[in-house]
Formats: C-alpha cells, sequence, structure tokens
C-alpha cells in the first residue's frame, strides 16, 4: 500500500480519533511494522512538535504494540512464556486447514526450557526415529498422526495431530511405545537408522535415551499410575 494511501487513511481517521492503531493494524503488512508506528506517530506527533521526548516515547510505544498484536500467533510457540514452563504434555495450538481440517499442535516437552539441561542430539535423533515410527503403529492415535518432528532448542518434541486426539490418548500411547520398545540395547533397535533410510546413522545414542525417557515417563506418570500402565520399571533404580 502506497504511503500516499496510508497518509489518507490516517487523515480520515484522524479527522474522528487519535488512536489509529486498529486502522493501521490491517493497512499494512508485517514487514512494514516500523513504516505502521512511524506514520502513526507522524500524525499524532503534531500535538508534541516541541516535545522530542513525548514523541519519540509515543514512536516506539506503538511500534512495540502493534509488533506484538500483528506477530501474535503466527508462530504459536513464541507465545508461551517459556521461563515459567515446565516438562510436561501439552495441547500447544489448533490449526485449521482450507477451513475444514483441524490440526492439533501438541508440545512434548521433555525439558524445562530454562533449566539449560536440554537433550543430546544423539538422543533427540533416537527418540525422534523411534516415536515417529512406534506411534503411527498406535492402533487409537496412530491414522491420525500427521508429523513428529524435534524443538530446535532440544528441549522437546512436537507432535502434530488431526482433531480427534486427546492428551490422554497420547499419554497412554507413549506409554506402550515405552513398554515395547525400551530400554534400548544396541543400535539394531532404532528403527530406519541406516544409510538408505536416514541422513545421519552415526548419530544416535543408547543409555542416555533410555534415561532420557524414563525422565519423560515420570513427568507424564506418577508412581502408581505407571505401575498399572505396565512401566513401573521408570520408577526403580
Amino acid at each position: 500500500m502506497a504511503l500516499e494511501t496510508l497518509c489518507n487513511i490516517g487523515s480520515k481517521a484522524r479527522a474522528e480519533t487519535y488512536d489509529m492503531v486498529v486502522v493501521l493494524q490491517w493497512a499494512l503488512p508485517t514487514s512494514d511494522i516500523y513504516l505502521c508506528a512511524k506514520l502513526h506517530t507522524t500524525i499524532l506527533g503534531q500535538r508534541y512538535t516541541n516535545n522530542r521526548k513525548k514523541y519519540l516515547s509515543l514512536h516506539y510505544y506503538l511500534y512495540n504494540t502493534l509488533v506484538k498484536s500483528m506477530k501474535k500467533n503466527i508462530v504459536s510457540s513464541f507465545d508461551v512464556d517459556h521461563r515459567t514452563l515446565g516438562a510436561g504434555l501439552y495441547l500447544r495450538s489448533v490449526y485449521t486447514i482450507n477451513e475444514e481440517y483441524a490440526v492439533r499442535s501438541w508440545d512434548l516437552r521433555f525439558r524445562a526450557p530454562m533449566a539449560h539441561a536440554p537433550l543430546g542430539s544423539g538422543e533427540v535423533h533416537t527418540i525422534e526415529h523411534l516415536m515417529a515410527y512406534y506411534l503411527r503403529l498406535d492402533p487409537v492415535i496412530g491414522s491420525s498422526i500427521v508429523s513428529f518432528c524435534p524443538m530446535g532448542c532440544k528441549t522437546g518434541f512436537y507432535l502434530s495431530t488431526m482433531q480427534n486426539v486427546e492428551a490422554e490418548d497420547i499419554r497412554r500411547a507413549l506409554a506402550n511405545v515405552y513398554k515395547e520398545v525400551f530400554p534400548l540395547k544396541s543400535a539394531a533397535d532404532i528403527v530406519g537408522l541406516n544409510e538408505v533410510q536416514c541422513g545421519n546413522p552415526g548419530l544416535y545414542a543408547i543409555d542416555s535415551t533410555n534415561a532420557a525417557m524414563a525422565e519423560y515417563m515420570r513427568v507424564l506418570y506418577t508412581a502408581e499410575e505407571a505401575a498399572e500402565a505396565g512401566i513401573g520399571c521408570v520408577y526403580e533404580k
């Protein structure tokens, strides 16, 4: 949208109100947020032509407001305060595709983000292979899985499913995979870990992955629940 058009919008809006945030939010794409705030404060700043400090304060306030409002929910995980987020299983967001299909994005958080104790690369790669395969074999959620992928921060994984999957379904499926697959004994237990099916088959971990999975099961299950689910061994020393 041309600057001249924006100025016209601003002039019309100014005739009624000095609050143009709503007008300018839809008038500019995200890439033009700075211009948006600048134009906004140029119009509003006519009040403060003799007070540069007030003008700059107004500009930065509007700029930050527009950044937050225009970028909100573009990446759902960016709306989460990672300083207070703990390990667990969370429904992060629901995306609608073509106004028809609802896809749920689940946060399988193995480690608290600010604990500064992320999973190792070998652990992430090993868990990715195993869960991407074995969760799809689950009789309840398998056919509803869209993707299973690691977080770049290496504190967990994202699981995308169709809308018919609930948190308890995932928790149960994870326990079943643990019961069937763990503890790992060697690389031969890691499905797809070869030069044909994997881009880096030399990257894996056995003992530390066993420990990481047991730790996550303890996050999802109490000792009593784990015993009932057949994974009571995660609490054994």
